[in-house]
């Protein structure tokens, strides 16, 4: 595993935005279609966490709290 990012701490709170599907932009970088409730106001922190919707257990497990640094990397896309 590589070291934590130095721009976020252990503990800082992060928005999570589910998404449905993943597109690509120009140039080839990453675009999400996301919209919901928590959009629907400025969010209470500068960071966002997107997670695939249909990643069922791995959602189960985000919200029980049991998901470390090193499941939140193993499931980057930029990991696989």
């Amino acid at each position: 595993m590589t070291a934590p990012p130095t721009w976020i701490t252990p503990g800082d709170a992060a928005t999570l935005v589910w998404h449905s599907g993943r597109g690509e932009g120009a140039e080839g970088a990453a675009v999400y279609l996301v919209a919901g409730p928590a959009l629907d106001m400025p969010p209470t922190s500068p960071y966002f966490l997107l997670a695939s919707y249909d990643r069922d257990e791995f959602a189960e497990r985000l919200y029980r709290g049991e998901v470390d640094l090193e499941g939140l990397t193993a499931c980057s896309p930029a990991a696989k």
